[in-house]
């Protein structure tokens, strides 16, 4: 899912957040990152933010969500299916910008994109990566290959026809 412009002023006015109201990156650069460069684009920025005030809206809503009192308890299984249903649309909406942010950080550095490396966002809005620890097989690169050696494997393990 891509945002448009306007969805993206629109999902802002719904969060209570202001286009000129934003959430800036705050961690510092650490040992072992590379910083890429840093983003200028005001779309990128914006999702940033609104991924930032998104995901602390799912986690204040979850917060809501734990009772402290029996009586709070029996109030929150009463309207269980109107809770879950709100709970599943902010959390797909949470996803959606995440992801939308993230496509555009790749488009914009594709070095983050490459597999065997992580990458973040730090202070002034700088894009570092750095060597993953991780399965060497994860992200696109990993996909491919799997899904190419899986077919492989698959076509020698079956008889062949004639």
């Amino acid at each position: 899912m891509k945002l448009t412009a306007i969805q993206l002023q629109h999902a802002q006015i719904l969060l209570g957040q202001s286009t000129h109201d934003s959430h800036l990156p705050e961690g510092k650069v650490e040992p072992g990152e590379k910083v890429l460069g840093t983003i200028e684009d005001p779309v990128a920025r914006s999702l940033y933010s609104l991924h930032v005030r998104t995901a602390n809206y799912v986690s204040d809503y979850l917060e809501t969500l734990r009772p402290s009192t029996r009586e709070e308890a029996e109030k929150l299984k009463a309207k269980l299916d109107e809770v879950t249903l709100h709970a599943n649309v902010i959390n797909r909406a949470a996803h959606a910008v995440k992801s939308d942010f993230w496509a555009r950080v790749y488009e914009l550095f594709p070095e983050t994109a490459n597999s065997g490396v992580e990458a973040a966002i730090r202070e002034g809005f700088q894009v570092v990566v750095w060597k993953s620890e991780g399965n060497p097989l994860s992200g696109l690169a990993g996909a491919v290959l799997v899904e190419i050696v899986g077919r492989d494997s698959k076509a020698d393990s079956e008889p062949a026809k004639g």
